[in-house]
């Protein structure tokens, strides 16, 4: 009995362990279904995920690993344009924490996605979703 309850703890800390282990940094792994509901919420307004669509913003189709400001048919302001900027995890976790963090100009609605584990779910969404 001792053995059984003993296989019981080790199993069940090891479990535990992994699980840890498999956290991106400590608030679990991000959610691309999330992701589309914080798109839907937050950015969809004025975003499309349609190659050529732009709305009040610039089309996020293919965003990530694209160069800022190179959307076709967009009038960007020139900082974004000449910014140099590729939208990366980091780059697009930066501005969406705070679109002036990045010393653009932008005409955002939003003033930034202050949840973390909501902006990693959204960058998460964008990377496999918006191609």
């Amino acid at each position: 009995m001792k053995t059984l309850i003993a296989s019981i703890a080790a199993i069940t800390l090891a479990a535990s362990f992994s699980v840890k282990a498999q956290e991106d940094d400590g608030f679990g792994r991000p959610d691309i279904n999330s992701g589309r509901s914080v798109f839907n919420m937050t950015c969809a307004s004025c975003h499309s995920l349609n190659r050529g669509e732009n709305g009040t913003g610039p089309s996020l189709a293919g965003v990530y690993g694209r160069r800022a400001g190179s959307v076709a048919d967009f009038a960007y302001s020139e900082p974004i344009r000449k910014s140099g900027l590729t939208w990366t995890e980091d780059t697009l976790d930066t501005y969406l924490r705070n679109p002036s963090n990045l010393g653009t100009q932008v005409n955002m609605i939003i003033h930034g996605i202050v949840d973390k584990k909501m902006r990693a779910d959204l960058i998460s969404f964008l990377k496999h979703n918006a191609k």
